[in-house]
């Protein structure tokens, strides 16, 4: 949906730079594209935050769980007004 292509985390000359400390968050980010919650009039309104939470139970550690979601949340709020501009 968003046209994102995620880099091997090694690769040395990406096409975008993730900070080491941000990477677990936006892979967790881009495993929940099947995710997002649409309107019945277009446009979407959020993240199904119980398919976020298998998401996390599945790939991340417990431990990490809440840093990664506060981070979620920033970018979802960002990616909901791209994708909402480009709808209307």
């Amino acid at each position: 949906m968003l046209g994102i292509q995620l880099p091997d985390q090694d690769e040395e000359d990406p096409d975008f730079g993730v900070d080491p400390d941000n990477w677990d968050a936006v892979t967790v980010f881009y495993r929940c594209t099947t995710q997002w919650r649409h309107g019945p009039m277009g446009g979407v309104f959020g993240l199904d935050y119980p398919g976020v939470q298998i998401v996390l139970d599945r790939t991340q550690p417990k431990k990490k769980h809440n840093g990664i979601f506060t981070a979620l949340q920033l970018m979802e709020q960002a990616a909901m007004a791209v994708m909402n501009s480009k709808s209307k």
